[in-house]
């Protein structure tokens, strides 16, 4: 099997129904560190950090569905994405992230993990 490309898992983007109950949540019920909030041109995103080290969870109520997307960091974007590709995957969307534009897919339902 070949190795990850992966360096890190910097943030969970996560969908949110109603972005300032569930900030609150994060913040006043679990103690979260709010990095930003952002509430403007019709979306609502929030970034929490629940410890040190850990990614960061965006809430989001632009996303579609119930999952999280996992958006992880890489050396060479177009490099690790062709190597992803020559095992098999493929992007499903694309999206912009707080640092950048990304590919999505969804988990599949065996457990794969998004991949951004």
């Amino acid at each position: 099997m070949s190795e990850a490309p992966f360096q890190s898992l910097d943030f969970l983007y996560t969908p949110s129904h109603d972005v300032a109950a569930d900030l609150a949540v994060f913040e006043d019920v679990l103690g979260a560190r709010v990095r930003f909030a952002i509430d403007g041109m019709g979306t609502r995103v929030a970034a929490v950090e629940l410890a040190e080290e850990a990614p960061l969870i965006l809430l989001t109520d632009h996303l579609e569905g119930e999952r999280a997307i996992a958006v992880f960091r890489v050396d060479d974007r177009p490099a690790t994405m062709a190597d992803l590709r020559s095992r098999g995957w493929s992007p499903s969307t694309r999206s912009r992230s707080p640092t950048a534009p990304a590919r999505s897919r969804r988990p599949a339902a065996t457990g794969s993990p998004s991949i951004n």
